[in-house]
């Protein structure tokens, strides 16, 4: 709501057991809250807050780390119902997603997906991936609410307000893969990359690793220890040096 929580150095497993429809960090809101101005006068109201909501450092294996009697349920991070103003940055993913629904500036930033991306069920307004990576992921962005919430991102501006309905901002991610199961055709919203990168003229400067034996098991296990590891001033301003 006000802004500047935080949420981190957590290690989260064996949840979501009864429903889907949430994640390991799940963030809602419907309302659009008025805020005391933080550097003037304090009865003046503001709408922005002056500081992100937090989610880093945390290990997420979305629910069951056992496989016993239960199915792998629901997402590792989720902004629902309009959820605004978020930064996910350095956390380590397992089959856990950055699922989005509704509301804007949300973020994810020098994480590690391990076989797991975006999700959209709704366009998202104002936010994107850098320096994030994804290894052995199904997709990077999958849209799970209708093709049109990927496509959003090169929809024409709105003829009478002038804005475009989605604003992507991403770059430097690295998307690494062995598999055999991977199908790089499709990893971009059912799409290849190229046309990925040509339809939201983004990602410039992003790379994709194929049978890289800097990417084998160990070594992603590695970098995560790394990751999860460093201390929180550290990753103020993130270092891709992690990911070399």
């Amino acid at each position: 709501m006000g802004g500047g929580g935080a949420v981190e150095g957590n290690v989260m497993f064996n949840l979501n057991r009864e429903t889907e429809d949430t994640a390991a960090f799940n963030s809602w809101g419907r309302r659009t809250y008025l805020l005391s101005d933080y550097d003037s006068d304090p009865a003046k109201a503001r709408v922005v807050p002056k500081e992100f909501h937090s989610i880093r450092r945390n290990l997420v294996l979305t629910r069951n780390y056992h496989s016993v009697g239960y199915q792998d349920n629901g997402d590792g991070l989720r902004c629902d119902d309009a959820a605004s103003w978020y930064n996910m940055s350095s956390n380590i993913l397992y089959k856990a997603y950055m699922e989005f629904n509704g509301g804007s500036q949300i973020w994810t930033h020098g994480n590690i997906f391990i076989q797991a991306g975006w999700k959209l069920c709704q366009h998202l307004t104002v936010g994107g991936s850098s320096y994030d990576a994804f290894v052995d992921p199904q997709r990077v962005w999958t849209p799970i609410c209708g093709q049109q919430t990927c496509e959003a991102f090169w929809a024409p501006k709105d003829p009478q307000t002038g804005q475009k309905p989605a604003n992507y901002h991403g770059d430097h991610n690295i998307v690494a893969s062995s598999a055999a199961s991977v199908d790089w055709r499709t990893l971009w919203c059912g799409y290849d990359f190229e046309t990925w990168r040509n339809n939201t003229h983004q990602d410039a400067s992003t790379v994709l690793l194929k049978d890289d034996p800097d990417w084998t098991p160990d070594a992603v296990i590695d970098r995560a220890r790394r990751l999860l590891h460093m201390e929180s001033s550290d990753l103020d301003v993130f270092d891709s040096s992690v990911f070399v």
